[in-house]
C-alpha cells in the first residue's frame, strides 16, 4: 500500500480564502518521534551554561525580529476577527 501524504491549508476565518503554503499532516507515530527527539535536546540545552543559552536566546531574538513583519501579518489572517470586537 502506498503511502498517503496529507496536507492542510490554513484559511482566513473572516473571509474563507486559503493562505499561502500547505501544512503536513504527520501521523501519530511521527509526532511521537518528534517529541522525543525535542525532549532529547532539551536535556542537551538545559545542561548548557548560561552563558551559551544566552547566546541561543539572542539568536532566535534577532530571527523574530527579522522576520516581525511577516509573523505579525500572517497571524492577523489566520484570526477570526482581527478587526476588534
Amino acid at each position: 500500500m502506498a503511502n498517503i501524504i496529507e496536507f492542510t491549508q490554513a484559511i482566513n476565518p473572516s473571509t474563507g480564502e486559503k493562505l499561502d503554503g500547505v501544512y503536513h499532516d504527520d501521523s501519530e507515530e511521527t509526532i511521537n518521534a518528534k517529541i522525543l527527539s525535542v525532549q532529547e535536546a532539551f536535556q542537551d540545552y538545559s545542561k548548557k551554561r548560561d552563558s551559551e543559552r544566552a547566546i541561543f536566546l539572542r539568536a532566535v531574538f534577532h530571527e523574530l525580529i527579522l522576520d516581525k513583519k511577516k509573523i505579525v501579518q500572517r497571524c492577523m489572517l489566520e484570526t477570526e476577527n482581527f478587526n476588534g470586537p
